[in-house]
């Protein structure tokens, strides 16, 4: 298990929800799983669910659902792509998945000096 990070332009605390949510009972294990996931893909590697499960923990549905909440603006709107594998120049069936962090999250998060129209101080 790798260890939690916080997850780049995400809105503290992570706002989960759906019909089956309860915040007292799935706050705490969907940050955790959020956090674990974006800890692992935000290098850029291409991973497919099974290799994100086997470094997480997590199961695969989750992994899912929690990519997609990574291209969320409350999750910091990241870039999430998919693809299919190819080993050996022939298409498997197994999809892998790259995340993208939102370079303007890091600059804001990072305290650089933001952009400004012109006659704006």
């Amino acid at each position: 298990m790798i260890d939690h990070v916080a997850i780049d332009g995400a809105q503290i605390p992570l706002r989960f929800g759906g019909p089956a949510y309860s915040a007292a009972k799935d706050e705490v294990a969907l940050t955790g799983q959020a956090e674990d996931i974006f800890a692992l893909m935000r290098d850029g590697a291409w991973r497919t669910l099974a290799e994100i499960e086997h470094n997480t923990g997590h199961p695969q549905a989750s992994i899912s659902a929690q990519l997609r909440h990574l291209k969320k603006g409350r999750f910091g709107a990241h870039a999430v792509e998919k693809r299919r594998r190819v080993t050996d120049g022939v298409e498997q069936r197994a999809w892998e998945y790259r995340l993208t962090v939102n370079e303007k999250v890091q600059m804001i998060l990072s305290g650089a000096s933001q952009p400004t129209e012109p006659g704006q101080q």
